[in-house]
């Protein structure tokens, strides 16, 4: 049986499994906001190197550096499958978009549905905050292309995503730290 915080009765396995959960997201919406924040630059300033140096030193200083426990690699390996489904889905809606002649509506679609994704996981691992940066992310999405100067192709919209996806990371590391005091 659980408390009201989430922890068993015996008090060691669920903070274990937050943590380990908690660190593994982390570490993958570092990566896949780096992703965003890169495909922004690189679309508004073309390869600018100093640019590219500072989002990935950011990544790296703000990657998790904590000891996983044992179970860590499986649960990486079932993440990374969902991850890479997830992907091929972005990459298809992406594919077609550019096909029925909506190219420019690709990104804000893209970023939707990885908010859409986000809400899903939320209900699944019972955690608020994934509906927080999802509610976010498809918020985003459906407003930046009015708001900005060059529609659906602005790269803000990138830039969004890629900081709501980096501090979705940096709270899911605090809230890890929270548990493993």
């Amino acid at each position: 049986m659980t408390s009201l915080i989430g922890q068993t009765e015996s008090g060691a396995e669920m903070p274990v499994a937050f943590r380990t959960q908690r660190l593994l997201e982390a570490m993958l919406f570092l990566v896949l906001g780096a992703s965003w924040l890169l495909l922004g630059v690189i679309r508004e300033y073309g390869m600018q190197y100093l640019w590219i140096f500072l989002i990935v030193a950011f990544t790296l200083a703000f990657f998790p550096r904590q000891a996983l426990p044992p179970s860590a690699p499986n649960r990486a390996h079932r993440g990374l499958l969902a991850a890479s489904v997830l992907g091929f889905a972005l990459v298809l809606v992406n594919a077609l978009t550019n096909h029925a002649r909506y190219a420019d509506w690709g990104t804000p679609v893209v970023i939707f549905l990885l908010g859409l994704s986000f809400l899903a996981s939320s209900k699944a691992l019972s955690y608020r905050a994934h509906a927080v940066t999802g509610g976010l992310l498809m918020l985003g999405a459906v407003v930046y292309p009015f708001l900005s100067p060059a529609g659906p192709s602005c790269p803000s919209g990138c830039w969004g995503a890629g900081l709501c996806l980096w501090g979705s990371a940096l709270y899911g590391q605090s809230a890890a730290r929270r548990w493993s005091s």
